[in-house]
């Protein structure tokens, strides 16, 4: 059993790896991906912006710049414009113009210097800097203005694009997929605890049985074997009686024989193994065939047909015949059998005796395994064995003491045939 368990922790453990495992590399390629194409789409954003902006700056016949069009382009509803003059003459570039309104990230001149450098030495850029003034991550895109006809360029003109709101949508994302797989990968424990468990429950059920049934077996045959090997010693001594000492072996062997039918009965009934395709019967013949070996009993039967393993019923109902003959005393032992008016849908068998009644410190537990009162002479399986053939047909059995004078009553409930379409 224990094996059986750690097994199934194993068997989670396993599950869970896995699960993490997949999970892990679902989500790194999420997180790839989605890291790649905000990359592509902002470098497009930020080209396409550049273009834009490099259409609407004109050079005028005096070297300066014209760039009365960048207000009316919509570029400035998205990123930042700067034209940067390029130096000559020894003189250092400077920032001759700045978008007119308040710069969404804010970048000094010098910075924008040694981005317009860059532009102006590759006669286009288009770059990433992870830290412009303030700690802000920006595209930047850059178009060398060049007069037609001359290689020198004049200037550049620049768009810088905030990068940080793709880039918190990004960490989001992060926080959301790994926090994801953080409780997936709990949940994958769980589940596959449940999933192991699910799986080893068959086995579990199983190994439980044959424990029960050993258990059963060890407490119940030990007290025969014991009078058993009492027995067979006593018929050793001079002068015994051999032929009684025999015939006492004989009983007890037989006494054991039948205990361990009862043992075996319930442990296939525990394994769900015993019980057959339900048929139809009529449950009143059925106890009047059992009733047949019970000639002293009396009976009063309506015709009444149910759904039922018939060996079964028939052993259920023997058990309960036989327990009034044997603990009753066959004292005035009365069969009954009719549909049940207390549990719509039922039938009914009612075995009554006028015996001394159940001892009351056994009433409430008749039904369990090994349960015999102090005038008992059982194995105590009888009833248990009443009991489960009861439960796997849906049914139930009861027990009581009559209140119409001495003597005890038992009640076996099996539900109706119920014809299709009825």
């Amino acid at each position: 059993m224990a094996g059986l368990r750690r097994l199934r922790w194993r068997l989670a453990l396993a599950y869970a790896v896995s699960s993490a495992v997949g999970l892990v590399v679902l989500a790194g390629v999420v997180t790839v991906t989605d890291s790649r194409l905000r990359e592509d789409a902002l470098l497009a954003d930020v080209d396409r912006l550049g273009t834009i902006a490099d259409r609407a700056v004109d050079i005028n016949d005096d070297g300066s710049f014209d760039t009365s069009g960048v207000e009316g382009s919509g570029v400035l509803d998205e990123a930042d414009v700067y034209v940067v003059a390029a130096g000559s003459g020894g003189k250092a570039p400077t920032v001759v113009y700045r978008s007119s309104n308040a710069p969404l990230v804010p970048v000094s001149d010098d910075r924008l210097v040694v981005y317009a450098a860059d532009s102006l030495a590759g006669y286009n850029h288009d770059d990433f800097d992870a830290g412009a003034d303030g700690g802000r991550p920006v595209y930047v895109s850059g178009f060398p203005q060049i007069v037609e006809g001359s290689d020198d360029p004049l200037g550049s003109v620049l768009v810088v694009l905030d990068a940080r709101p793709s880039f918190d949508e990004h960490r989001r994302l992060l926080v959301t997929v790994w926090g994801g797989v953080a409780a997936l990968a709990l949940l994958g424990v769980g589940l596959g605890a449940w999933l192991a468990g699910r799986s080893l429950r068959p086995s579990l059920a199983s190994l439980h049985q044959q424990e029960r049934f050993l258990a059963d077996a060890a407490h119940e045959l030990r007290t025969p074997l014991a009078a058993l090997r009492t027995t067979i010693e006593a018929g050793r001594l001079e002068g015994a009686d051999r032929a009684a000492s025999l015939a006492r072996a004989e009983a007890i062997a037989a006494e054991t024989s039948a205990t361990v039918d009862d043992l075996l009965l319930l442990a296939r009934m525990d394994a769900g193994a015993d019980l057959r395709q339900p048929e139809r019967v009529r449950l009143d013949l059925l106890v009047d065939e059992v009733l047949l070996d019970f000639p002293e009993a009396r009976t009063a039967s309506d015709e009444v047909v149910v759904e039922a393993d018939v060996p079964l019923v028939r052993r259920a109902v023997r058990n309960l015949v036989g327990n009034a003959f044997r603990h009753g005393g066959g004292l005035d032992v009365v069969v009954t059998v009719s549909v049940d008016p207390d549990a719509p849908g039922c039938a009914r068998v009612v075995v009554a005796d006028r015996g001394s009644g159940i001892e009351p410190s056994v009433l409430d537990t008749i039904f369990d395994r090994f349960v015999t009162g102090r005038r008992s002479t059982g194995s105590g399986l009888g009833m248990a064995i009443v009991h489960e053939i009861a439960t796997r047909h849906g049914g139930s059995v009861t027990a009581a003491n009559r209140t119409d004078g001495p003597g005890a009553e038992f009640r076996l409930r099996l539900p109706l045939h119920h014809p299709l379409g009825a």
